[in-house]
This record gives structure tokens, sequence and C-alpha cells, in this order.
């Protein structure tokens, strides 16, 4: 036993020696191995890093330069830093036709100058181009956005632009803007302006500015829809809540048609809004106005053009339509009746309605109360 214990006693130093031997040579291959992976991989870091400064530098430039552009609309402006944007449909000026819509684009075109109102071509078929849609086809829209692209290009504004166009047939048409959301989803949240007139007024200044080029029927023939309708002019387009429905995100049936639903911000109006002599009701309206468009300068009432440009163009292919004459009280009856149920229909649904805004709203859900009554009889007030 004690020779065994000797044995093993001058053995241990022996494995002890050879042991520290083998771990320092794995210390030292591992480090080796772990310099040789890191290295690399420590430089590409801080190339990622450095780029990303870089990066988040360019970014906070960026946006110290955009810091008056409204975040959550997607627009085209003319500098540089846009130009790989995708062209942007701000806003639309979509109804009603002889509802102070030329007035809303001579303060778009000519006034304002964030926004303007882009001309696509209209299609040459057809035997009235404004019965036709924008967009009857995917080249039309992309027509429009080179449209859109080409106005950026040559802008030279301080300003980011708001680009828009104006149809005010487009509302009773389907495909005016379906076409274009389909093709470009984000379009959805392209702005839509809607104005309004009372139904007997409007029906008169419709049928007078049509006469303007067209011989028309009698004033008469036109109460009813389509069928009856004559460049465009119709009674039934008056019922303006059935076009309105489309605007509150609900599927409706109208002349047989199925509307679906729109999911776009909408500002609504009318058009004795911009005949308003009272400074504090127009303040507000433009007030409305200038906070749905997202505008970084304000609006100011002097800038609202009271009065189409054309109304006084005295050059008709037939007498004028006087509609509080006497023979055309059946034709009066009919448009205050239709009146009468877009009041309730508005005054129900709107002033709380998700997406749609009411500029001076007090001041037009009044206006749109008076649709209810004949404009041409004393009690009238307007």
């Amino acid at each position: 036993h004690s020779m065994r214990a000797a044995t093993i006693a001058e053995r241990m130093p022996s494995l002890s020696f050879q042991g520290v031997l083998q771990r320092g040579l794995v210390f030292v291959v591992v480090f080796c191995l772990c310099v040789l992976i890191l290295w690399p991989l420590q430089s590409t870091v801080d190339n990622v890093i450095g780029k990303s400064d870089e990066k988040d530098e360019n970014h906070n430039k960026i946006d110290n330069e955009t810091a008056t552009i409204p975040s959550s609309t997607p627009t085209i402006a003319s500098s540089t830093k846009h130009q790989h944007q995708q062209p942007f449909l701000d806003f639309f000026v979509m109804g009603f036709p002889k509802c102070a819509t030329s007035s809303l684009m001579k303060l778009f075109d000519d006034i304002l100058e964030e926004t303007e109102i882009v001309h696509p071509s209209q299609p040459k078929q057809g035997k009235f181009t404004e019965e036709y849609a924008f967009f009857p086809n995917n080249q039309s829209v992309e027509e429009l956005l080179g449209e859109i692209q080409k106005a950026a290009a040559t802008t030279n504004s301080h300003f980011t632009k708001h680009f828009g166009i104006k149809w005010p047939m487009a509302i009773s048409k389907q495909t005016s803007l379906r076409k274009l959301i389909t093709l470009y989803p984000q379009h959805k949240h392209t702005k839509l302006i809607v104005g309004l007139r009372h139904p007997v007024r409007w029906f008169e200044s419709f049928y007078n500015f049509r006469l303007l080029k067209f011989s028309m029927p009698s004033p008469e023939s036109l109460i009813g829809g389509n069928k009856v309708a004559a460049r465009g002019v119709r009674t039934e387009l008056a019922q303006f809540e059935h076009y309105l429905m489309q605007l509150l995100f609900t599927t409706q049936t109208n002349n047989d048609e199925e509307w679906f639903p729109l999911e776009n911000p909408v500002f609504l109006y009318t058009q004795e809004q911009f005949q308003e002599d009272n400074v504090t009701r127009l303040e507000t309206f433009v007030h409305d106005l200038t906070t749905f468009m997202e505008l970084s300068e304000p609006i100011q009432t002097f800038m609202i053009p009271h009065y189409n440009q054309h109304s006084n163009d005295t050059q008709y292919t037939q007498p004028k339509l006087n509609i509080c004459e006497e023979e055309h009280s059946k034709l009066r009856n009919v448009l205050v009746s239709n009146g009468n149920r877009t009041a309730n229909w508005i005054l129900k649904h709107l002033p709380t309605a998700k997406g749609v805004t009411l500029g001076g709203k007090e001041q037009f859900l009044r206006i749109v109360d008076t649709f209810r009554y004949d404009p041409c009889v004393p009690q009238y007030e307007s």
C-alpha cells in the first residue's frame, strides 16, 4: 500500500501540469477564434450605427423642414424632398352643380397659394362630357396623377401644395371616385367637398346655366329622375340626401343602383353661405374650411368670392326661367316637397355623423331647415 501511495504521489504533479497546459492551449485557440469572428462583425456594427445616426440626423432635418405639413395628409410638394412620393389627390370638389363650386375653384386655384385645382382632360366621346365620369378607366386615373405630378414639378411656392379637382356632377356618378380608390387605396383619405343649395333656387340656377349653351325643354317636363333629365337637369338631383347617403359609410339603394359607402373625410356647405353678410358667421365658416383643408395659412373672409364670375352673361338661347312665376307653382311644390325630406334627413343624420364636417355648422343647419319652404312666398326668410 505504501508503494502504491508513493506512486500516486509522484504522478499528481505531472497530471496537474499537463491539465494546465491543455487548458491553456484550449483558451488560446478559443480566444483566437473569437477575435477572428468578432473583428469583422464589430466593423459591420460600426458601419450600421454610423448610417443609422446619419439617417436619424437626416430624418430630424426633414421633420424640421416640414413642421407645417399635416402628417395625416400625404401631399405632393413642389420641393425635391417629396419628389419620389406617389402623386396624390388631396381634395375633390364633387357636388353639387350651381352650389358655389366655381367660387370654391376660384378660391383654391387663384387666391390660396397652398391649394391648386388640377384640370384633367375630360373624355372626348359622348354627347355631353359633364355626364361622364373623370375616371372611366385606369388610363384616365393615370393621366390625372400625371397632371398632378406635372403641376407639382412646376410649382415654385414655398408652401406644400394641396392638389385637387372640381367636378360638381361627380357625387351622382358611382365611377367618379371608385376607380381612383380601387387603383390607389390611399385615396380613401382624399378630402371630399360638397355644396348644397335651396332646391328651388338650385333648379332655377341650373336650368338657366344650361340655357347659356343649349336649348332646353319646359321646366315642368324635368320633374322626375334620369329618364326625363335634359343636360343633367331634373328635380330628382335636388334630393341631395340620396347622394349624401354614400358618405355615411352605409350601403344604400338609389334609383335601382347600389351605392357603396365612402370612408373619405367630408366637408359640407351651402351656396347661401358664400353670400353671407354677417362677419361672425362668415369667419366661422372660413375657419372650419381652413381647419378641414389643414392649411398652414388661414383663409381670410375677404378672400371668399361671393358670386359666380359668369353670372352676368346674358347670352341665353331662350328666355330665362323665373321660377317664382305662378305657372311654375307645381314645379316649386315638387322641389319644396323634396327639400322637406332632405332637411329632415340632414338634420337627423349629419350633425353627429362620423367624418363629416359642417362648415359654419349652426348657420349651415339653419339654412338647410329653410329647404322646407317656398322661397317665392312672402313668409319665406332666407
